[in-house]
């Protein structure tokens, strides 16, 4: 990897997969800890917070950077897809990661005009000031001669659109830090990305079409999320507390020093229409998650594209709560044997838990999905049992009988 490309990741994030988190709004990365399998409640990774790729010493001081009004621009691409050459992408994402970062850079300034935002001309030179103490390790007349770019077009054609797009940036992740406390940086940013490029694909859907067609740009595959399901367990700064597979009650268990990342929570930003509210269990859809630290406390903040609500709170006494017995227990053990352990993303939990399950201290969830197979979760715990559904037959029937006395 050239210099100039190791530069611009250490001061943007690796795009490479960040375009395809905002492509797919989802993340799936591997956990830090081996042991705590939370692929679904990402660890998100590529922080894109202010893309201050501004400010080159070959650039005036002042320029006029308010100059494009075209959704796409062939001089950035051709840059950026010289940025990507020495990377080990295959053929497909080489074409597709410059075209998405070209939308990144275009894009997030025409949305934040569209929301009111402005910058001035300090703010404009502050950026420009940035980079200049980068440039000076950066090897951008081999980029540019690589690109076959004149200096004087990459100061017209790209050098503004990148220091417009890095103030627009640092502006919106301002505001949504002010509209949400618990805001932390790397959500900040993909929230930014997803809201600039759903922006252009509403407005300028036939330009990027047929951009995309000309240079032959491959669509990146459609992965959909199963969803996060789980209770809301707070409400503040217009944001909600889930934790992923649980109820009020077996949270009222915690202790207050848990472990955002030992129990899957996460703040998330609550739907201003419809709020959900403390007590309701709620499915979300395509979740994304980052653990910072704010101060001195860790704070695991998510992204997510949609809310189902499965069960609201005032129907929170539809799950029911059983406690086995000792009389109960070789039975259920022998059940509990036959299960297949998967990891949450393979299991299909997308309804409101049937039965909250109480024996010898341990709490376990179940679920029964449309094949009429149960799923159980130990609170606290990571994988889920899954079982076929003739011992889904034999647990529930187990349930009923106790839940009958």
């Amino acid at each position: 990897m050239n210099e100039f490309k190791r530069a611009l990741i250490d001061v943007a994030g690796d795009m490479s997969e960040s375009e395809k988190a905002i492509k797919n709004s989802i993340l799936h990365k591997q956990p830090r800890k081996k042991k705590n399998y939370i692929a679904y409640y990402l660890m998100p990774v590529v922080v894109v917070a202010l893309l201050i790729v501004a400010g080159l010493q070959f650039i005036p001081k002042v320029m006029d950077i308010r100059q494009a009004a075209q959704p796409t621009n062939v001089l950035l691409f051709e840059f950026l897809t010289v940025l990507d050459e020495q990377g080990k992408r295959t053929e497909e994402i080489l074409r597709a990661s410059p075209y998405y970062e070209m939308i990144r850079i275009i894009g997030i300034p025409k949305y934040a005009q569209s929301m009111g935002i402005t910058i001035t001309d300090a703010e404009i030179e502050k950026g420009t000031e940035n980079l200049e103490k980068l440039w000076r390790e950066i090897e951008l007349p081999k980029a540019l001669a690589r690109a076959n770019i004149t200096q004087n077009q990459f100061d017209k054609s790209i050098a503004p659109l990148i220091i417009e797009q890095a103030v627009y940036a640092g502006k919106l992740q301002e505001k949504w830090f002010n509209d949400y406390p618990k805001m932390v940086v790397a959500i900040a940013a993909l929230y930014t990305d997803r809201k600039a490029f759903s922006y252009m694909d509403e407005h300028y859907e036939t330009q990027l079409t047929k951009f995309k067609e000309q240079h032959k740009i491959p669509s990146y595959p459609e992965l959909k999320s199963l969803g996060v399901s789980g209770a809301v367990v707070a409400v503040e700064d217009n944001m909600f507390l889930l934790i992923e597979n649980t109820t009020v009650n077996e949270y009222a268990q915690l202790s207050e020093n848990y472990d955002f990342e030992d129990i899957n929570a996460a703040w998330f930003m609550n739907d201003l229409n419809q709020p959900v509210k403390v007590g309701d269990y709620v499915d979300v859809k395509e979740v994304s998650t980052s653990v910072e630290r704010i101060g001195t406390e860790k704070v695991s903040v998510g992204l997510h594209t949609g809310i189902e609500l499965l069960l609201p709170s005032e129907r929170a006494h539809e799950i029911k709560e059983i406690h086995l017995s000792e009389a109960n227990l070789p039975t259920f053990n022998e059940l509990f044997s036959r299960a297949d352990f998967v990891h949450p993303t393979m299991a299909n939990i997308s309804r409101a838990p049937l039965y909250i399950v109480q024996l010898e201290n341990k709490s376990y969830t179940v679920w029964q999905n449309k094949a009429e197979q149960l799923y159980m979760k130990r609170f606290g715990e990571v994988e889920v049992a899954q079982f076929t559904r003739y011992t889904s037959k034999k647990l529930l029937a187990l349930f009923q009988q106790i839940e009958s006395k």
